[in-house]
């Protein structure tokens, strides 16, 4: 009598798991009863080389984190994985890759490839799984696309959040596609830039504002559109 067939992922894993413990890593991973969160940064990327670090917190089922290198597996559905920043393109990184915790955390980096679309990252020790999801856009303002810019307050206190919201249209004043990628940076600020998607058009990312009284200058850039808009320091 033949038994029931084996799924295609599930065979998939079973041989992954069997490759983690021929590399030397002797740990079984995490014990029964654990807990997996996982964290993304950013959770939105360009697509081409742009890089995303994923975090996983393991913790036992008394919350405890597990014992230092522990196996843990990371997986994607869309771009390659790497255990450093700076290791080439996603289309010659793998789908998978293993880690071991340390202080109950393991760490890999997310690359995205050409394609676009939610890259579902799904890391697994033991029996416990956590997942989470990046979207990946390639879309960036064609020739000739205009924004306008507003700043939420446009006159902040030294160190005081501030957002800034844009308005995105083609040429004809259509709304630019949902998921197009836009850039976000002030100057002087202590905050990072920023990778935002529209939705409809629309566009936003919060900033802080510098410790020194003056102007910070946010600029925006999506291909050839570039635009900037003052807030006020005081």
């Amino acid at each position: 009598m033949r038994g029931a067939p084996v799924q295609p992922d599930s065979l998939w894993l079973t041989l992954l798991a069997g490759a983690v413990l021929l590399t030397g890593c002797v740990d079984t991973g995490a014990p029964d009863g654990s807990t997996i969160a996982v964290t993304v940064n950013p959770v939105t990327l360009g697509s081409g080389g742009a890089v995303a670090q994923v975090s996983a917190l393991v913790r036992s089922e008394t919350g405890q984190t597990v014992a230092d290198e522990t196996v843990v597996v990371f997986t994607t559905t869309l771009g390659g994985l790497c255990d450093h920043r700076g290791c080439g393109a996603a289309d010659s990184l793998p789908a998978a890759l293993h880690a071991s915790t340390t202080d109950g955390i393991a760490r890999a980096f997310l690359v995205s490839g050409t394609g676009s679309g939610t890259a579902t990252v799904t890391v697994w020790s033991g029996r416990a799984e956590g997942t989470a999801t990046v979207t990946i856009s390639g879309l960036v303002a064609p020739f000739g696309a205009r924004s306008v810019l507003t700043a939420d307050p446009d006159t902040v206190a030294k160190g005081a959040p501030f957002v800034i919201r844009a308005y995105l249209t083609d040429s004809t004043g259509t709304p630019l596609a949902t998921n197009t990628r836009v850039v976000l940076e002030a100057s002087p600020s202590p905050s990072p830039s920023v990778i935002a998607l529209t939705t409809s058009g629309f566009a936003e990312a919060a900033f802080l504002a510098d410790t020194s009284a003056g102007l910070t200058i946010v600029r925006i850039r999506s291909g050839p559109l570039q635009d900037s808009v003052a807030v006020t320091v005081q």
